[in-house]
């Protein structure tokens, strides 16, 4: 029995700007479906330039849908800024998410991973869970160390299947080096997997200005 994820490797775009990937020739946020008045892209806060991905401001629940890519187990990177942390706003990775291209749900099969404020000013913990299927999922894992807010953090997101079921992880990119920032989650009944539909998103929520989410450099990885 191995708890180790597999190895991956980036298929995806940039999402946040224009770029040559290594894997497809030329992408841009058309690459992603999108909820019209919940995103825009940012031309003054990002980490390479010319802008970030912002979800809001004045938004729930928003998040982009990579196009044409499905992923029974995958890897998210990313670089989030989560500005104010305001209330219990979060930023979200969506996974296995069982929609056709063109549209973007919350209510359809999926799972998430988000990250939480604690009672002090740091994200301090993620929430596992399962929308839709049989049963309910649901796993809060606290983040050691904790992530700051107003500013760059990289994290990599990961799902893939193992002896205990489906297995989910984040890590923080520390100087040149991933660590392991909480403990697994584990779904031991491993729902929702369909290669032909198994859509990845990002995204999150906000209020107004200065509070939001933002990302950039986000990259989709899996299997080779």
């Amino acid at each position: 029995m191995t708890l180790e994820p597999p190895e991956f490797v980036r298929l995806s775009p940039k999402l946040g700007k224009n770029i040559r990937a290594r894997a497809r020739p030329h992408h841009s946020t058309t690459d992603w479906d999108h909820i019209a008045g919940r995103w825009a892209l940012d031309t003054t806060k990002y980490v390479s330039a010319p802008s970030s991905y912002r979800s809001g401001p004045n938004v729930s629940d928003n998040w982009a849908v990579l196009k044409g890519v499905h992923l029974t187990e995958g890897r998210i990177v990313d670089s989030f800024w989560m500005a104010g942390c305001y209330s219990d706003y979060f930023e979200m990775y969506g996974f296995r998410i069982m929609q056709a291209t063109g549209s973007v749900s919350f209510t359809v099969n999926h799972y998430r991973g988000s990250i939480h404020k604690g009672a002090g000013p740091n994200l301090a913990r993620i929430r596992w869970w399962r929308q839709g299927g049989s049963g309910t999922f649901s796993q809060y894992r606290t983040l050691d160390p904790q992530l700051p807010t107003s500013t760059w953090n990289r994290i990599r997101i990961t799902w893939w299947v193992s002896e205990p079921g489906l297995m989910l992880s984040i890590e923080m990119l520390s100087g040149e080096e991933w660590i392991q920032i909480a403990d697994d989650g584990t779904d031991p009944t491993n729902q929702h997997e369909d290669p032909t539909k198994n859509r990845v998103a990002v995204g999150g929520t906000s209020d107004a200005t200065p509070y939001g989410c933002w990302h950039d450099n986000t990259e989709i990885w899996g299997r080779p």
